[in-house]
């Protein structure tokens, strides 16, 4: 396995891991918000009930039992106000998630297309690139200790060659093309 396509394959993981990070927060917002907005009906619900025990206990004379039912009531409407308060703080949260899903999506698009462009460019690599013949050999070599250095020498089918990306030899299915310099376009 070439050392691209062991990129390609860790890119690939990368992307799915994303993937399944986005869906994973995706599903635990929608979770919180249906939580939280059965949380609110029930305590809407415990509100009604409340207040027709208030006017209940309005309606008759106990004050014992009218001091305990305000009380009850201010409580619950506490409750209310610090749960309100709570929903303003968990919407800003699925706001803040949601944006970081979108983020992660965009991210995910943008490496997909990352690989899509290298996969071109490996394709295009192992051709000539006069011809497009394909690439036959690729070796390096050591031309001594007083060089300190490691030559990679590619030939194609084509007969074209390069050692370290200079042209050895010229590619033999191109036409010559005659060169055309300033000089020899002023004697014409």
């Amino acid at each position: 396995m070439t050392p691209f396509t062991q990129v390609l394959t860790i890119a690939g993981i990368a992307i799915a891991c994303i993937g399944g990070a986005v869906a994973i927060v995706r599903h635990l917002i929608s979770n919180a918000v249906e939580k939280k907005n059965a949380t609110i009906e029930l305590l809407k619900e415990k509100n009604i009930w409340f207040e027709k025990q208030l006017d209940l206990a309005l309606s008759k004379s106990p004050d014992k039992l009218l001091d305990i039912k305000h009380k009850r009531i201010e409580m619950l409407e506490g409750e209310i106000t610090r749960l309100a308060e709570q929903d303003t703080k968990n919407q800003t949260a699925i706001h803040m998630r949601q944006s970081e899903a979108n983020l992660l999506s965009e991210d995910i698009e943008a490496l997909k297309q990352l690989i899509e462009g290298l996969k071109d460019k490996a394709s295009q690599a192992n051709v000539c690139p006069e011809c497009n013949a394909p690439l036959v050999s690729m070796a390096d070599y050591d031309p001594g200790e007083e060089y300190h250095c490691i030559i990679t020498h590619e030939a194609y089918a084509c007969g074209y060659s390069t050692s370290d990306g200079s042209p050895q030899t010229p590619c033999t299915n191109k036409k010559q093309k005659p060169k055309t310099g300033l000089a020899e376009n002023r004697a014409q």
